[in-house]
């Protein structure tokens, strides 16, 4: 199944829960996701880290429910970096070793006279990514520093790449793809490696506004919800 995910004008709210051992158990109520980051590197299969910021927490006195066990272990194989197809600027480059990606909502707590905050209200998205990039031209290094790739002189305005995709495929059902449709790089350092490896830039960049929105996301699996 093909799953679509698009950003919403709010955030939804969620309940979570810990178990340590069989002594500890506590709900966390009204959570809201904060930031949510994705990373890959060569060979490596790929984690996510999410935070989340909530109104409060209570502590349970029994094990949980059958509706609040955690699932069962996944039996499919993990994306790996090896996996992954990269697109920048609408051309295909197999320069890129490693991608992490952040969406940052930016949350604030709403503190009120109470001890438990009032609520928790969302701030302005970001969404920041960066990826390692080994330098066989400096096409792109000159899009950041020189405003075009073939530009020699300082701009000051700043270049945007469209369509930065980072794909990763290991079945026709194991499927993620992650699409930026503009973003402009916010750093990429060159710095010669005294051992002798090639030459790479650490870059970073930002998602722009644009009539696509910040980021596209496309899941495929045999999930149906």
């Amino acid at each position: 199944l093909t799953h679509k995910v698009s950003g919403a004008a709010s955030l939804p709210y969620v309940t979570l829960g810990k178990g340590q051992g069989a002594t500890l158990f506590e709900q966390f109520n009204d959570m809201k996701c904060d930031e949510l980051s994705f990373n890959w590197s060569t060979g490596q299969p790929g984690t996510v880290a999410a935070s989340f910021m909530g109104r409060g927490a209570v502590r349970k006195t029994e094990e949980w429910k059958a509706e609040l066990a955690p699932p069962a272990t996944s039996t499919a194989a993990p994306l790996s970096f090896n996996n992954a197809k990269v697109t920048l600027g609408g051309a295909e480059t197999r320069l890129v070793s490693s991608f992490e990606l952040t969406i940052s909502n930016n949350l604030t707590v709403q503190q009120t006279d109470d001890a438990i905050p009032f609520d928790i209200v969302e701030g302005p998205l970001a969404v920041t990514l960066g990826f390692d990039y080994i330098i066989e031209d400096l096409k792109e290094y000159n899009k950041f520093h020189y405003g075009g790739e073939a530009g020699t002189s300082q701009s000051a305005s700043i270049f945007t790449t469209s369509n930065l995709t980072f794909e990763f495929e290991r079945t026709a059902n194991n499927f993620l793809k992650f699409v930026v449709p503009t973003a402009a790089y916010t750093e990429f350092p060159i710095e010669p490696d005294a051992g002798g490896a090639p030459t790479s830039a650490a870059v970073r960049a930002a998602a722009q506004r644009s009539s696509e929105g910040f980021l596209q996301a496309t899941v495929k699996n045999q999930v149906e919800k």
